[in-house]
């Protein structure tokens, strides 16, 4: 029997490898995109970077990098748990390479439950509505497969992982594992994983409730899982609202734009802002390559409605983006709910077929087919988003060749204790220091009046002829260093 027990605890070496590779290979295009300053936004990563570096350094929560946001770890209003565990591995690997790594990393997780969800569906297990007979432990297998192929072969929640740091889509994993853990009947691994879920950010713990609707069996097994997804979700709200009891100065985004759709709605105004042309580009690219047979699964998609209302209702150029190289990260939860809507509807449809005792063969071939649609979709992504794949987490050397932005160098001459102020574009290189400032952003609201006076260094654009001038202007100033594009002052110590 052991010979047997150990084989099947070497199945799950199958998910745990394909994440390994998965996450490598991301990781790698995470950093390139640090490394040329082309992040889906700089300074959003710049302030997720310098509040976590004041945190695991110094303890405190503190960024003066941007404008506006509160020295609070709910600095912009969200409650994320997650922003403590990572202030805790950041002392591991000091940077913004490390956050990005945090969020890859946990996303490929995602590939156990993905796994395991296909291989209980698959089984005969956890869907009996399915009509699903106990296939057995091929089927088990070839049903992990396919799991695997529509969680990591997904090509919009490669755009999500990608988007930098946010912690919204630290819940996309947890999400899945809870789902997998309510088909499963297993009560507590519900819990824990809801609740590491709603840790990601608040907007999770109102999605809870819904995952039951999809439990195995009679309504009223339906109803009492639906009534843990309520008691987690009030559980989980209670602990947020008191751990950020003392936060005063930011509203919470979520209810402040719900509160302005509600109000829309009631002075007769239309509640959505996108159009046809987002559509056919955006929305419609998440139930592609073969995340359509999710449809089969309704009651498990129900979940992505809230978060269509908030994305569809968004300002145009709020912050909530329909370009893949754009703020998509608010698609984490439609991620999570179309690539398990996806598996039980495969599942689902694989339970209406007179297979007979074919069913084991057709469900291989359905596996295999399912991998070959999912990595020739994946292709054309993977060209857009620049992932070349990758088996080690070693960084591409060429960055030092000069795919580097040059402005990296010139910073890292700088003492790590030295006050610097650099644009929005170049925040990111200032970010790893207690520190900084943004002299078009964030100089004047964190020091009014103050100028540049409380900065040692200035990295500076050519062409802000403005702050050239007033640079030019400070006593004992020194230029000590240039690239095509930037300046480099140093000014006497305020």
């Amino acid at each position: 029997m052991r010979p047997l027990r150990l084989i099947v605890r070497m199945e799950w070496l199958i998910p745990l490898g394909a994440a390994w590779v998965w996450f490598c290979s991301l990781q790698a295009t995470a950093w390139e995109r640090i490394a040329k300053l082309a992040c889906v936004e700089n300074y959003a990563l710049a302030v997720y970077n310098q509040l976590i570096w004041n945190y695991a350094h110094r303890g405190v929560w503190e960024q003066t990098v941007h404008y506006g946001y509160v020295d609070h770890w709910m600095w912009s209003g969200h409650r994320s748990l997650w922003i403590w565990a990572a202030g805790w591995l950041y002392r591991l690997d000091p940077g913004p390479l490390l956050l990005v790594r945090l969020q890859i990393g946990l996303v490929a997780l995602g590939a156990i439950p993905a796994y395991g969800l296909g291989r209980l569906v698959f089984s005969g297990g956890g869907l009996r509505w399915a009509g699903s007979a106990a296939g057995g432990r091929a089927q088990g297998i070839a049903g992990g497969l396919i799991g695997l192929a529509l969680y990591l072969g997904y090509p919009p929640l490669m755009a999500v992982a990608l988007n930098d740091y946010q912690d919204l889509i630290l819940g996309v994993p947890f999400a899945l594992a809870a789902i997998w853990a309510c088909r499963a009947g297993n009560l507590w691994a519900f819990l824990l994983a809801g609740f590491a879920c709603c840790a990601a950010r608040e907007e999770w713990a109102m999605l809870m409730p819904l995952i039951g609707l999809a439990t195995p069996g009679p309504w009223q097994d339906r109803l009492r899982q639906m009534g843990w997804g309520l008691g987690l979700t009030l559980g989980a709200g209670a602990v947020l609202l008191w751990l950020g009891r003392d936060f005063t100065g930011h509203d919470n985004p979520m209810t402040s734009h719900m509160g302005g759709l509600v109000r829309g709605l009631a002075e007769g105004l239309p509640p959505f802002t996108r159009t046809w042309a987002d559509f056919d580009s955006f929305y419609s690219k998440f139930f592609l390559p073969l995340q359509a047979v999710a449809l089969l699964a309704p009651l498990t998609l129900i979940p992505i409605a809230g978060t269509l209302v908030f994305h569809l209702s968004a300002p145009p150029h709020g912050g909530v983006d329909v370009q893949w190289l754009g703020h998509i990260h608010h698609m984490a939860p439609t991620c999570a709910f179309a690539a398990a809507a996806a598996i039980e509807g495969a599942g689902r449809l694989a339970g209406w077929l007179p297979l007979g005792r074919w069913r084991t063969a057709a469900v291989w071939a359905l596996a295999v087919g399912a991998l070959a649609v999912a990595a020739g979709a994946c292709a054309p992504w993977m060209r857009y988003l620049k992932i070349s794949p990758r088996f080690t987490m070693e960084l591409p050397a060429a960055f030092s060749e000069g795919q580097e932005a040059p402005e990296w160098a010139l910073i890292r001459q700088i003492p790590a204790e030295a006050v610097v102020t650099a644009d929005v574009h170049t925040s990111l290189i200032i970010s790893s220091r207690p520190v900084s400032f943004t002299y078009d952003e964030s100089l004047e609201d964190k020091r009014p009046g103050k100028g540049l006076s409380v900065t040692e260094y200035l990295l500076v654009k050519k062409v802000d002829t403005g702050w050239n001038q007033k640079a030019r202007s400070v006593s004992g100033y020194e230029r000590v260093g240039e690239t095509d594009r930037y300046v480099l002052y140093r000014f006497p110590r305020p």
